[in-house]
């Protein structure tokens, strides 16, 4: 299973079936009599309960500029936003697998459980099964998720930062590079905010950068190097000082995750390579290059001690 992004709302018409589970192929037979396929056009199937029984509509989608035959098939706009989907291949073989499938998506504790079930036939062998997700719900998971990770992820920064003498943290380790103060003041400058002020709907699924940013800077393997900007600009810090910074950002980071919308694309700032973010990106990102830093300072420690 996997959560996708219908980026736009999809009108289609529909011929209800006159019984489920029977009647659904012959009101999938008749739409496509009526509504052969041809380029352009798409097919869909929609259920939901209704009483004791499920309510199925076969569906199509017209081509640009294309209108309806018939004023018999009812129109029902498909919603853009997130869904939940699994993909069968070679359905007309695994009929029995469908409603099986279908219950382990509607299982789901991010649901809509004011929704629908979603079947999209991108080819004649193909079926994708999908159920709308509900937004807050999505949200409220990733909420507690990120909190722990930023709980953790600064309190662990912040103890790593006690383990070093006043001495040693405006020292060069022997290994060369900056001081543990410089890097520290490195990951202030980094990791203190988002680029945030100004938003909009990504377009795209909310989470589609993170494996990117993710694969990349926690392998500490390559080697990177840090913008002009986020260059420590002092030779020797205070621990006590940049302790309560560090303080500051996790609260402040931590506000965010609780109030912020974090599936909005963030428009102030463009990291290269991979362009804008969203907000559940930047936190994302912000976490694994702090972890990265994280790792650097545990090590030049041990070089220390």
């Amino acid at each position: 299973m996997q959560v996708i992004a219908r980026t736009e709302n999809t009108t289609v018409y529909c011929n209800t079936a006159a019984s489920f589970p029977d009647g659904v192929l012959k009101a999938h037979e008749l739409l496509h009599q009526i509504y052969p396929s041809a380029e352009g056009r798409q097919y869909f199937g929609l259920s939901w309960p209704e009483g004791s029984n499920i309510l199925y509509k076969a569906a199509v989608s017209l081509a640009p500029g294309e209108k309806p035959v018939t004023d018999k098939f009812e129109q029902f706009e498909i919603r853009k936003g997130l869904f939940l989907s699994s993909t069968i291949q070679n359905f007309m073989q695994h009929l029995p697998s469908i409603p099986h499938t279908f219950q382990q998506l509607i299982s789901d504790q991010r649901v809509d459980t004011s929704g629908y079930c979603l079947e999209e036939y991108p080819d004649e062998t193909t079926m994708i099964c999908m159920v709308p997700l509900d937004d807050k719900k999505v949200q409220d998971l990733h909420r507690k998720d990120l909190a722990k990770v930023f709980t953790a992820l600064y309190d662990e920064i912040i103890q790593t930062i006690q383990t070093f003498t006043p001495s040693q943290y405006n020292t060069v380790p022997s290994i060369g590079g900056w001081t543990p103060g410089q890097l520290v003041d490195h990951i202030i400058k980094a990791t203190g905010g988002l680029p945030d002020e100004h938003t909009m709907e990504p377009g795209r699924l909310y989470s589609e950068k993170d494996e990117m940013t993710r694969s990349v800077f926690l392998n500490y393997e390559i080697k990177m190097q840090a913008p002009e900007f986020l260059h420590p600009d002092q030779e020797r810090y205070s621990q006590e000082e940049q302790i309560a910074a560090l303080q500051s950002i996790k609260n402040g980071h931590l506000e965010g995750i609780r109030d912020k919308d974090l599936l909005q694309l963030c428009l102030d700032f463009e990291l290269p390579v991979w362009g804008a973010l969203t907000r559940y990106e930047w936190f994302r990102f912000i976490s694994y290059h702090a972890t990265r830093h994280l790792h650097q300072l545990k090590n030049i420690h041990n070089v220390m001690n």
